[in-house]
């Protein structure tokens, strides 16, 4: 990894920012994991104390490696700490490592920064969020900043409405970067879907609820006013908790010409606000047990009603 002499102009502008929160909804090739590299060794120069969260363990330890390499001569001798990946440096500053997954780690810990990236993936109930980060930052009147992918129904979407002088909005997007030939952005444009370009280049927070297979739906070719339950091809349920409300698709996969019935086929769809168990429920409360077969487990009743139910009312 190399550390640039200058940092880019989104990236001076975020990380001198004065205000204690900090939401920055961010795409890809905007440059923010470098720039929290980049500035995690500026500040440990100054004899800072840094945290860095990510997802999972995992990510944390690439992105540790990462640092570690670029910043061997700032290390001082032993300062390195990999079963809790910490980095010491000879200035006295600290850059250490911690995970959405085991986020409770932090507490008891005093900051001046802390970085949480990927933060759309971030799934911990918020209050309990705010009650382990809010002290580590309470002795040094530290400040954090919260990067990820602008998604609705995440927190970073949550805390981008979020007034008052505390906090501070930025954005990092792609379009932003100099390194990025404007004549790829074109192409990204012309090529992706709209809302997947004004996601993922300019860091635009929109819905993508109700569209099945938006990269490549084509409403004259994959709709069709019915589709038989086939009782000779495998169920399959498909949850998607990261939206709320959350969703489950029924499908079958046919194997066949799509002239003949072919072809993965959405045959239903529950939605339901609430979390995991209040989708399963919706589900389940369809279900009569009495109707169960002696070869069936739950899941296979739960299908075969639901698909027969469905079925039946496009026949009508």
């Amino acid at each position: 990894m190399c550390i640039r002499d200058r940092p880019l102009p989104d990236q001076e502008l975020v990380f001198n920012s004065k205000a204690k929160l900090n939401n920055v909804p961010s795409t890809r090739r905007a440059g923010k994991t470098g720039g929290i590299s980049y500035y995690s060794l500026i500040f440990g120069c100054q004899r800072k104390k840094i945290a860095i969260c990510y997802p999972t363990h995992a990510d944390s330890l690439e992105t540790f490696n990462k640092i570690e390499s670029a910043a061997l001569p700032l290390i001082k001798k032993g300062g390195i700490n990999r079963s809790h990946l910490i980095i010491n440096l000879k200035t006295g500053g600290q850059i250490r490592f911690f995970s959405y997954e085991s986020f409770a780690r932090i507490r008891g810990k005093k900051f001046h920064y802390v970085f949480l990236d990927e933060f759309q993936e971030c799934r911990i109930d918020e209050s309990m969020f705010w009650a382990a980060l809010l002290p580590t930052l309470a002795d040094y009147k530290g400040q954090a900043f919260f990067f990820g992918t602008p998604k609705k129904g995440t927190l970073i979407h949550k805390f981008s409405l979020m007034t008052g002088p505390e906090w501070a909005h930025y954005k990092m997007t792609a379009e932003n970067n100099p390194f990025i030939d404007p004549e790829e952005i074109k192409l990204q444009k012309k090529i992706l879907n709209p809302l997947v370009f004004a996601q993922e280049w300019q860091g635009q927070f929109v819905d993508f609820s109700g569209d099945l297979w938006m990269y490549d739906l084509n409403t004259e070719l994959h709709y069709f006013d019915e589709i038989e339950y086939d009782r000779n091809h495998r169920l399959t349920l498909t949850f998607d908790f990261n939206v709320d409300p959350g969703t489950c698709l029924v499908m079958q996969k046919i194997d066949d010409h799509v002239d003949n019935g072919g072809g993965i086929n959405f045959i239903n769809e529950f939605t339901k606000k609430g979390g995991t168990e209040a989708v399963c429920q919706e589900v389940l409360k369809s279900v009569s047990y009495t109707n169960l077969r002696a070869h069936e487990t739950v899941l296979d009743i739960v299908c075969r009603l639901l698909l027969e139910k469905k079925t039946h009312t496009n026949n009508t």
